[in-house]
């Protein structure tokens, strides 16, 4: 097959395969990705606060040791991540597991409420 051969593909000269190179790609494509992603982009951002904490210290309304997340919401209100509402409100005892959290960031109780979306998803598309 020529390397130019997808450049000549048009709507009247359509591919030889018919279109199912194109077909098989999007049913390999996982439907919970974005789940998967809004997870990834959590934790980062997580990360991303707990190094600025670092530098201060542990939050602590006594010593006056801020919590460096709640001061980036107030100064970034337009933040994604500063709108997410109010946090889960109750949690599964396997949520809050020592599996269920390997770092920091499974700790934050937006990211236990992304993981049950997540399951939730997996479990719709695995049937």
């Amino acid at each position: 097959m020529p390397e130019d051969y997808e450049w000549r593909v048009t709507a009247d000269n359509p591919p030889r395969d018919a279109g199912q190179r194109e077909v098989a790609k999007k049913s390999r494509e996982d439907p919970c990705a974005v789940q998967e992603k809004q997870i990834q982009e959590r934790k980062a951002w997580l990360a991303k606060r707990a190094r600025d904490q670092a530098t201060r210290g542990v939050p602590d309304p006594y010593t006056g040791v801020p919590n460096l997340t709640g001061i980036h919401c107030e100064q970034h209100p337009e933040d994604a991540q500063c709108r997410l509402g109010p946090p889960p409100a109750s949690f599964e005892p396997d949520e809050l597991s020592i599996d269920a959290m390997k770092t920091p960031e499974d700790r934050d109780p937006y990211v236990i409420g992304l993981k049950r979306e997540l399951e939730r998803c997996r479990r719709k598309f695995s049937n």
